[in-house]
């Protein structure tokens, strides 16, 4: 979600309630966003007990195709007027404008962040899904500002290369940077420990 001033909320929300670590999208404007709410709820921490220290903030990059990286997409002009639109109902993020609001696109890309609800609604089967990669010149640009504090990299099942080839671009600056690294995979069984040692950090 690219929501800014929600995210700020969030932020100060989350900060505010003492939590330990505040996940992000690897983006200038978030990263930006989700500082101003932190750095508010320090400002006001002694009316919030729970609050002792600012949060980590992590950003989440991926190697390859990922759940977790898509946008839903389909044009408006192709719904049938008679059609109820069940993605707009659906939508936690409101990124489905309803057709009175004269927004030309069917998904506010910004404010997607491809939990797949609306795929699964759509009757007529109109929504696809479009997969994103993190930009390394971007990652990089955040991990030395000095506002991150550690990162998540999403990778997957015979993603060894992809895995090698974004760390070889982005691993100088994550070990020269961060505090936390934290690598997500979907479950191997068996296979998780060889997973594991086969990738190169």
């Amino acid at each position: 979600n690219h929501d800014v001033a929600l995210i700020r909320n969030l932020c100060y929300i989350y900060t505010s309630a003492g939590v330990d670590c505040i996940d992000l999208s690897a983006d200038s404007a978030i990263l930006n966003a989700a500082m101003e709410g932190v750095q508010s709820a320090m400002i006001a921490s002694n009316n919030f007990p729970n609050t002792k220290s600012r949060p980590l903030l992590m950003i989440s990059v991926n190697d390859d195709e990922d759940l977790h990286f898509r946008k839903a997409e389909f044009d408006p002009k192709i719904c049938p007027i008679s059609c109820p639109r069940p993605c707009e109902k659906v939508c936690p993020a409101w990124a489905i404008p309803p057709i009175s609001s004269q927004i030309t696109t069917g998904v506010i890309a910004d404010k997607c962040y491809g939990c797949g609800r609306c795929i699964l609604s759509c009757p007529l089967g109109l929504i696809t899904e479009k997969s994103y990669q993190s930009d390394v010149s971007t990652i990089n640009s955040l991990l030395a500002s000095g506002q991150v504090d550690a990162i998540e990299i999403h990778t997957g099942r015979n993603h060894q290369q992809s895995f090698q080839n974004l760390w070889n671009k982005i691993g100088p600056e994550v070990l020269a940077n961060l505090q936390v690294i934290s690598i997500s995979f979907p479950d191997m069984d068996h296979e998780t420990i060889p997973f594991i040692q086969s990738l190169q950090v």
